[in-house]
């Protein structure tokens, strides 16, 4: 052979588990229909449930766990500087803001300042004098 020659190989897919055409696992499917044709009604019911089960249960799951982190989750800012805050509605311990420091409980979905009872919050307003 001629060193500046290379030789190429085309790969068709032809032979054990190869991936050309599509028609791979016809074999394995005429198997598995044959082997079901054997077993007993019960049997083969069983192993058809548990293949749906083992198909359907993960697709399930992950929708159940999408609504429930939808419905538990806040997205909200502190009151005082208005920062973007993160946390679950389950949270009891109290949340301090990275921001401004201010103590944060959550309250009815929101994030809320720690204030005890009897606390009337006001804002002050700047007065210049001429």
């Amino acid at each position: 052979m001629n060193p500046n020659q290379f030789q190429v190989r085309l790969i068709t897919g032809t032979g054990n588990g190869g991936g050309g055409g599509g028609w791979g696992c016809l074999p394995w499917m005429i198997l598995g229909v044959l082997f079901l044709a054997v077993l007993p009604n019960w049997l083969a019911n069983g192993l058809l449930l548990g293949l749906t089960l083992l198909i359907v249960a993960p697709i399930v799951a992950l929708g159940v766990l999408g609504w429930w982190v939808r419905r538990n989750f806040i997205q909200g800012s502190c009151p005082a500087c208005q920062y973007p805050l993160n946390g679950w509605k389950f949270q009891s311990a109290p949340t301090q803001c990275p921001q401004c420091g201010e103590v944060l409980h959550i309250q009815e979905g929101r994030y809320q300042r720690m204030t005890p009872p009897g606390t009337v919050e006001v804002q002050g307003v700047e007065i210049l004098e001429d």
